[in-house]
């Protein structure tokens, strides 16, 4: 079997949430982590611990929900409830993982582990074989 990750580029909407926006218990995400930077709450189509490249601002991970997150949109945790506001709503770029599966024939691996030299490197280094 081979796993290729396959990464969707595509416009999400961003808003700011912070701790005391939400319900008890304060500090603690759906996930049970602890609230920081880095962390957004996404809609119930990605797993928690899936990574959001969002252009310009860097890699946040999904870590909570919310009741008003679609799954066109993701709220960024920020420390502060000001921060949050002065945030607002904005549009972004982001480069979402998809992994998708493929079963290998044995005459494929075959074929696959023949390869030699620089294009056998370049294939070990952009599919990843899973046992």
């Amino acid at each position: 079997m081979v796993v290729v990750v396959i990464t969707a580029t595509i416009i999400m909407t961003l808003t700011g949430y912070c701790d005391e926006c939400g319900l008890e218990p304060l500090g603690v995400t759906a996930s049970m982590t602890e609230t920081r930077y880095g962390i957004v709450a996404c809609g119930p189509l990605y797993p928690f611990g899936m990574h959001f490249n969002i252009k310009d601002m860097g890699i946040f991970v999904c870590e909570d929900r919310g009741g008003g997150i679609t799954n066109d949109r993701l709220d960024i945790w920020l420390p502060t409830c000001g921060d949050a506001l002065e945030f607002g709503v904005r549009k972004r770029w982001v480069k979402i993982p998809r992994p998708v599966t493929y079963l290998v024939r044995p005459s494929m691996r075959a074929k696959r582990n023949s390869l030699r030299g620089e294009k056998r490197e370049r294939v070990e280094n952009t599919i990843r074989f899973s046992r």
